[in-house]
């Protein structure tokens, strides 16, 4: 065994230093002790300077609203009396009615109900956009101020003349204004045959028979009637009614929604049976997209208190509901959520629509995330983004399905991490799930457990 031999240092006592070199070292420590604060200070401000520079760069909103001229004041018409249909918004719609190349805007509004009498009656308003960041109220002009209480709106020409109409949900009969191409709508709802008398929320356009004509999907909330209608009384106040007292089966009845075929002619024919998308819920907003990219498009249809709806278009003038195989409708423990908004669009840039269900106030927003064969994991946004949520999917029997759990934060996630558990044993007989992880999104600590994981 041979030793390796480390050469030694020469080992020397230091000479005192000469004055002249005590006085430079002197010098030099000041200096030192100087420069230390100097260079702190210096480091501090270079990191705060990106964050200036990122302060002037980022994008901000400023409320123009008075100064573009829209005033526009929504009347929900509340007297007292508690009206299920006070507690409702109503909805708005960007389109080019004049084809000027500018967006104009159209808002729509409640009514007086009984109790309530507006000295000028609510009306919904067009504003032409005048292209210098101005609006100006044309709906006399327009002729589109309708008068009845309502709850949404959709453009699209669905005529195919160049022109885009504009459909009105209400509480009561809705309408279709046909635009004439000369700044005028006229109001053609009995000749379509699209004037649905039942609580109306959200609608929407679409081609779902790929016949080059656009059809109107509309979503209906409840049987509600003003003489009938019920409050709670608490401690001798009057309070609104809960949907939850729907599960009862005495006090709100969810409507069908309806799926309107344009026949091509200026006139619509309800399909909604032929189609197969007849459904009774409490339907609130309708989102339209292409979600297996098989070239024609799909619904999903968020609900107030009960699971949401997603049906697939078959290519053949008829559609399937699925919901459950999809997991679109359901949140993490299958419970319904409180759909009040719905929509498409492809937030990971992967070339397939993803679905965004927004839900009553407490509730997160859902993110369902589409993994390319129809299933949508769930990824939950928590309150502090918005106020909404929804599934796990089960998926097909016998077959491999990968989900993506995805969270923005770490909130609950010992209980979520257990009910990923005890989900999988649970389906784990009828179907082989994997969760794929997104480590670099999301830190889940307490799910990287190798028995969470079952395949």
């Amino acid at each position: 065994m041979f030793r390796k031999t480390v050469p030694q240092k020469a080992f020397s006592v230091p000479r005192e230093p000469r004055m002249e070199e005590r006085k430079g070292s002197i010098l030099h420590f000041h200096v030192s002790r100087l420069m230390c604060p100097l260079l702190s200070l210096l480091i501090f401000l270079s990191f705060l300077k990106p964050t200036k520079t990122y302060a002037r760069n980022e994008i901000q909103f400023v409320d123009v609203t008075a100064e573009a001229g829209i005033h526009f004041k929504h009347t929900d018409g509340r007297s007292g009396q508690k009206y299920l249909l006070e507690t409702l918004g109503s909805g708005a719609v960007f389109f080019d009615y004049d084809n000027d190349g500018d967006i104009d805007l159209y808002i729509v509004n409640g009514a007086d109900l009984p109790g309530l009498t507006s000295k000028v009656a609510p009306k919904n308003v067009l504003y032409r956009n005048n292209g210098n960041g101005a609006f100006t109220d044309v709906t006399a002009r327009a002729g589109v101020g309708d008068t009845g209480y309502g709850v949404g709106c959709a453009a699209a020409d669905y005529d195919n003349d160049g022109y885009q109409d504009l459909y009105v949900t209400n509480y009561g009969p809705n309408v279709l204004y046909h635009n004439n191409g000369d700044g005028t709508f006229t109001d053609v709802t009995k000749k379509a045959g699209v004037g649905d008398s039942r609580w109306s929320t959200s609608c929407a356009f679409l081609d779902y028979n790929l016949d080059g004509y656009l059809d109107l999907y509309v979503v209906n909330y409840i049987k509600f009637s003003i003489k009938e209608s019920r409050w709670w009384e608490v401690r001798g106040f009057r309070i609104y009614c809960s949907p939850t007292d729907r599960i009862k089966g005495n006090v709100f009845v969810g409507e069908s929604d309806t799926l309107y075929r344009n026949n091509g002619d200026g006139t619509f024919t309800d399909v909604t049976k032929a189609a197969a998308v007849f459904s009774r819920g409490l339907g609130l907003a309708v989102a339209v997209g292409d979600y297996d990219n098989d070239g024609d498009p799909d619904i999903h249809v968020a609900n107030d208190m009960e699971g949401d709806y997603l049906f697939r278009n078959n290519g053949d003038s008829t559609f399937t509901d699925v919901t459950l195989f999809s997991g679109a409708g359901y949140d993490e423990h299958g419970i319904a959520g409180s759909g009040m908004g719905s929509a498409f669009g492809d937030y990971n840039n992967d070339g397939y629509f993803d679905i965004v269900v927004s839900n009553a106030s407490s509730l997160p927003v859902i993110l369902y995330r589409n993994e390319k064969f129809g299933f949508f994991p769930m990824s939950l946004l928590f309150p502090g983004l918005d106020r909404s949520r929804s599934p796990i999917s089960s998926g097909r029997l016998n077959s491999s399905i990968t989900i993506t759990m995805v969270f923005w934060t770490s909130l609950l996630q010992t209980v979520i991490c257990k009910t990923m558990s005890s989900f999988l044993q649970m389906q784990h007989t009828h179907s082989k799930i994997c969760f794929s992880r997104t480590e670099g999104m999301v830190n889940l600590p307490m799910c990287r457990k190798k028995q969470d994981l079952i395949c």
